[in-house]
């Protein structure tokens, strides 16, 4: 990162001549640059290696700069002081909210995300601001593996190659069908919803649209052709 830690202050100072290193001057130039340390800052800070903004509160007066997180994970900054409503709301959009990011994790922790089992809970718990737990505990959202009856009888090109038949039928242990159905849910992600589970009404508070919320964050890791389902507990 040390290339990219830019300070445009700093740079409008040393780029000035000496004899114009002035306080009004350095401000003006300052200010012609400003927005390339807007930039910078989102790129690198919101948008990079963000770790994590505080959550949006409407109990708090936010000011000018102050950027926030908000329930569709996304990041914004407030441009106006003493600021009120909601970022997502499009009334709000471009005058007292700016979105910078569209997620509040940076892409530092999001490129090691992949669709291993435990990785994947840890990334869609993380999303959804639930509790991940190391196995054998369960997590707040889960994933089950699902048995996929896709046993089929194979004819290759010699006997090696070929699934075994036998003359007998107490001795088959595959049987040739002239239909098969490879469809079917590879796995479940279950989430919480009902009154004993650790997060009653989780589920239904990410309506209207659940099932797109989540599968928005898990399709982005789920190897393509592979099918599943979403189902609350």
């Amino acid at each position: 990162m040390g290339l990219f830690d830019l300070d445009f202050s700093k740079l409008s100072t040393n780029l000035l001549p000496a004899n114009k290193r002035k306080p009004i001057f350095q401000a003006w130039f300052f200010a012609l640059l400003s927005p390339l340390q807007w930039l910078r800052n989102a790129w690198f800070d919101a948008y990079d290696v963000n770790e994590g903004d505080a959550l949006y509160d409407n109990g708090t007066t936010y000011s000018i700069g102050d950027r926030v997180a908000y329930t569709d994970n996304a990041v914004y900054e407030c441009q106006v002081n003493g600021t009120v409503g909601v970022p997502p709301d499009p009334s709000n959009r471009d005058t007292i909210w700016w979105l910078v990011s569209p997620d509040y994790r940076g892409v530092q922790n999001r490129v090691l995300f992949n669709s291993q089992r435990l990785n994947f809970e840890t990334v869609i718990n993380q999303f959804f601001r639930t509790t991940y737990k190391q196995p054998p505990l369960q997590s707040d959202i889960y994933i089950g593996t699902n048995q996929l009856n896709n046993f089929v009888f194979i004819v290759g090109v010699d006997e090696g190659e070929s699934s075994r038949s036998f003359a007998l039928e107490q001795f088959c242990s595959q049987f040739i069908i002239d239909d098969y159905d490879f469809d079917g849910d590879a796995f479940t992600i279950y989430v919480p919803e009902s009154g004993g589970s650790p997060l009653p009404g989780f589920y239904s508070s990410l309506q209207p649209g659940a099932d797109a919320k989540i599968r928005n964050v898990a399709d982005k890791l789920v190897i393509a052709g592979i099918k599943y389902n979403i189902t609350t507990y």
